[in-house]
């Protein structure tokens, strides 16, 4: 399944489990920067260059997932130095400013991120953070000190001495957007520069490893060659020129670069979810608990159906989420040279960080408690799991606004301006696309289980669900544009909806990722226990919205309970393989190492 990924993440798996990595100190983030030093030293920073210039995204997003299994701290490290920022770089930079790729591989700059502000997160146009250019000094001067306006979440700032910050472009008064600008942070010595204040903001709920800093420029004096000017340009008069079509294209071009951030943390949330689901599966299949009268030995907690029913969807849900990350990885490969923001790819990333962060942070939930007591000791690793995969939900984007931000893609694919008239013929394709689906399935009817539990029956299924929530979401948008409101109004009173949308989009998309891994794989074991994933994933997601596709007359109660007991038929099956599954995983024996793994229960 993982193909060509396989021999790169066992190398880096290998490299994992040998020095400097065996040891772990007190003084965690001063060890995650040690161990990134490392990398940088050996060479695979230069992973993240772009490939014309010897980097390699796919081995980086191998490498990136890896570090995941291993720290979660030092794969967003990695990430940040080695991913983000050379990515804005290179896709932000002209090419007299490559030359800092170099000195970030290098580690020759340490870098950091300063976007997020105290009043703005996901709003990045309306950043406070203002460089206003000065013509007699041939410079910008970087201020943050209005209320609402300080730089927040800016991870290891303590550390680092480049900053890559977002802020409002002004020149003679006029704003022109929000720029990306490469701020020195010290000067010789490594002490701060003049107007820089670093403040840390406490203790974070998870990722000890890292330190989050407040960072406030005053009156900060840069030079103009410190705006990354790939799209748009500065002279020396102060004459400003953009040279893509809009000021929307050039800020969509600047956001592109969250790209690799949230490919890296979707591939983190993965990793977290394997790792619990080892650890609770591993526990699940040696722990006995409760016995009939006429039976010596208790029952193992994995063959108990309420178990089976908690834990096997999401190892099937696991198995899905990896065959998406190996598209995502690939496409993402091709993407790099690219200097302006793909829609689609976007669109993939987004859902997919939201719907993998959600997954694992409820994965870790789950197993945590089909481990009982045992699951709420520290040193059995999944209470520190949970507190660490909560926070993905929030990081690279809320996961609610991206997800608002998927439907609003979603829509726009339809066609471009909702307050069209094209927008007709849109719906119109998209009316007709909705009532097949469900003419094709209300002729049917479909109940027994051979038919229900069939490729085909999953395909329409959900396919159905995203057209019919596409179609009648830009229904309603388009009343409330008739009625007079702004695009903008007409969406934010369909908030729900969007966030259905989103949430059926993804989970469909990455249906068709495994489906489409399966119909290249060769017959064999694999391939079937890989259909049964498939199919134990789209009826739990078909069960879990079971309602609404009651509501719209796609199923009747006849399947929709033929639907259930068939959840709990292939839960049972996966069941029986579950313990081979996660050893599938080939996870180091030291990183699934807890108390909990190594006690022995008397069987009687």
């Amino acid at each position: 399944m993982e193909g060509k990924a396989h021999k790169p993440s066992r190398k880096y798996r290998k490299l994992l489990c040998q020095e400097p990595f065996l040891s772990r100190s007190g003084d965690r983030p001063a060890q995650v920067l040690d161990w990134c030093r490392w990398f940088a030293r050996e060479g695979y920073g230069r992973l993240g260059l772009p490939p014309s210039k010897g980097g390699d995204p796919f081995e980086f997003q191998c490498l990136g997932y890896e570090l995941g299994l291993f720290d979660f701290n030092l794969m967003m490290r990695f990430g940040l130095q080695f991913g983000f920022v050379m990515r804005a770089v290179s896709r932000l930079g002209t090419d007299n400013q490559q030359f800092w790729l170099e000195r970030i591989a290098s580690m020759e700059a340490v870098t950091c991120l300063a976007m997020t502000e105290e009043a703005h997160g996901s709003n990045v146009r309306a950043l406070q953070t203002c460089a206003e250019y000065h013509p007699e000094t041939d410079g910008f001067v970087l201020d943050n000190t209005a209320p609402g306006a300080g730089k927040v979440w800016v991870s290891s700032a303590e550390s680092s001495d480049l900053c890559l910050a977002f802020a409002q472009l002004r020149v003679a008064g006029s704003s022109h957007g929000v720029h990306a600008f490469l701020v020195p942070l010290r000067g010789p010595g490594k002490a701060l520069c003049p107007g820089i204040r670093i403040e840390s903001m406490g203790e974070s709920g998870g990722l000890s490893g890292l330190k989050y800093h407040r960072l406030t420029f005053e009156q900060v004096q840069i030079g103009r060659e410190q705006l990354l000017s790939r799209h748009a340009e500065l002279d020396r008069q102060g004459r400003y020129r953009c040279h893509l079509k809009s000021p929307g294209h050039r800020l969509n071009a600047l956001l592109g670069t969250l790209v690799v951030g949230r490919g890296l943390l979707s591939s983190g949330a993965a990793a977290g979810a394997k790792l619990s689901l080892s650890l609770a599966v591993r526990y699940s299949v040696e722990r006995r608990q409760f016995r009939s009268p006429g039976e010596i030995l208790e029952r193992k907690l994995l063959s108990h159906q309420a178990h089976q029913k908690a834990l096997m969807p999401h190892l099937a849900t696991l198995v899905v989420v990896d065959a998406a990350r190996r598209t995502l990885a690939h496409e993402q490969h091709d993407y790099f040279e690219d200097s302006l923001k793909d829609r689609k790819l976007e669109t993939f990333t987004s859902s997919l960080k939201a719907y993998t962060s959600a997954f694992a942070a409820e994965t870790a939930r789950v197993c945590r408690e089909c481990c009982g007591g045992s699951g709420c000791l520290v040193d059995n690793r999944l209470t520190g799991l949970c507190r660490d995969l909560d926070l993905f939900t929030t990081m690279e984007g809320d996961n609610r606004i991206l997800n608002l931000m998927v439907a609003r893609n979603l829509l726009t694919d339809y066609q471009r301006g909702l307050d069209r008239s094209r927008l007709l013929s849109a719906l119109s394709w998209a009316g007709k696309s909705v009532n097949l689906a469900a003419r094709t399935s209300l002729n049917t009817r479909k109940t027994t289980p051979e038919e229900i539990n069939s490729r085909n029956f999953f395909d329409k299924a959900l396919r159905y669900r995203v057209e019919c929530l596409r179609f009648s979401l830009a229904r309603r948008v388009r009343a409330r544009l008739e009625d007079g409101l702004d695009v903008y109004d007409a969406l934010a009173d369909c908030q729900d909806h969007c966030l259905a949308l989103a949430h059926a989009y993804c989970e469909e998309k990455i249906y068709r990722c495994l489906r489409n891994l399966i119909e290249s794989s060769p017959p064999g074991w694999d391939r079937r226990l890989l259909e049964r994933c498939l199919a134990l994933y789209a009826l739990s997601r078909i069960e879990a919205d079971r309602g609404w596709f009651l509501e719209q007359g796609y199923l009747n109660a006849r399947q929709s309970r033929t639907i259930r007991n068939e959840v709990l038929s292939l839960s049972a099956e996966m069941a029986e393989d579950a313990l081979t599954i996660v050893e599938a995983f080939e996870l180091p024996t030291q990183w699934i190492a807890c108390p909990m793994l190594e006690m022995k229960q008397d069987a009687g």
